[in-house]
């Protein structure tokens, strides 16, 4: 049996472009870590990463506002402490 690949698809193999949400890209200090990671997924799956970020104070308002209005998001950074409430909002 053939391993399976772990190269992610471009989006003519079924590959999507991301959209990426969260805080710690927003600060200084792992902005740069941020920015590789979106760059290593884009060149290595010829997809891009959008990165919608805000403070970490406004997280939970700003998962539930932009999940409400159906905001494509397909990662988002969830503080445990507001996880069930993102949850519960389906």
């Amino acid at each position: 049996m053939a391993a399976e690949s772990t190269k992610p698809k471009t989006l003519d193999e079924g590959g999507k472009n991301i959209v990426w949400a969260g805080w710690s890209g927003e600060e200084e200090a792992s902005k740069d870590i941020f920015q590789r990671m979106m760059k290593t997924y884009e060149d290595a799956s010829g997809n891009t990463v959008t990165w919608v970020g805000w403070t970490w104070a406004d997280t939970a308002q700003q998962l539930l506002i932009r999940t409400q209005g159906g905001e494509q998001l397909d990662l988002a950074q969830a503080d445990i402490g507001i996880f069930n409430t993102i949850a519960a909002a389906g």
